[in-house]
């Protein structure tokens, strides 16, 4: 118990720097303005977005555990997860950094269009976030927290001075630092899931295509 239970610790304690570190940041070095615009900017994808992705993970991370367990190919159920989970991340992200703009005028008013950018970015920042969630919930399902912990210390290690760097160019700046960090240690989750459940990569291009149609086909469709 202890043993698996200071993995999780762990990995929660960094998770709460590496997802907050971006709004100290931001208050810190652009002012009290800049974080007003991007506090309210990061709520619109996290409502619509990420809280959607926690709800998920609290059915799938059983599901996982279970399906370990019992010795079935996590991986089958893991790409099937990524199937559907990213069916609706991935035109959610995308409209939302589409319509930014006349989003933001609309529900909040003239005074906060200068959150649209900040929206934009984060918005993108938001669907990669959502599409690696659930590979972590496969690395704690099959035992292995010490692992994803070992990755969240690479990323608060790389994010913290990256956002510093990035601050000294705006607020649009820090958001796109937190989606760059966010891609690559996604990639880092997803290899580390693949390895371990023997998951060819080829197999999640094809979890990923309808999303990406879809994708493709939201964003035809709002720049249209």
């Amino acid at each position: 118990m202890l043993a698996y239970g200071r993995g999780i610790i762990a990995v929660n304690v960094l998770a709460a720097v590496t997802h907050h570190a971006d709004l100290v940041i931001v208050g810190r070095m652009l002012g009290a303005r800049a974080l007003g615009l991007y506090q309210m900017a990061y709520k619109v994808p996290e409502m619509m977005v990420i809280v959607a992705v926690w709800v998920v993970s609290k059915v799938l991370f059983p599901a996982f555990s279970r399906a370990h367990a019992a010795g079935e190919e996590v991986g089958v159920l893991y790409a099937a997860a990524l199937r559907w989970v990213g069916l609706f991340v991935v035109p959610a992200a995308l409209g939302l950094a589409l319509v930014a703009e006349p989003l933001v005028v609309s529900l909040f008013g003239e005074r906060w269009r200068d959150a649209a950018p900040i929206l934009q970015a984060l918005a993108l920042y938001a669907g990669l976030r959502a599409l690696g969630a659930h590979a972590g919930d496969v690395l704690k399902a099959m035992g292995r927290p010490g692992l994803l912990a070992a990755i969240a210390v690479a990323k608060a290690a790389l994010v913290v001075p990256l956002l510093l760097i990035a601050a000294r160019s705006g607020a649009v700046a820090v958001a796109l630092a937190m989606a760059g960090v966010t891609a690559l240690t996604m990639l880092f989750n997803v290899a580390a899931v693949c390895r371990l459940t023997r998951l060819r990569p080829a197999a999640l291009l094809a979890a990923l295509r309808p999303s990406l149609l879809a994708g493709a086909g939201m964003a035809a469709v709002l720049v249209g």
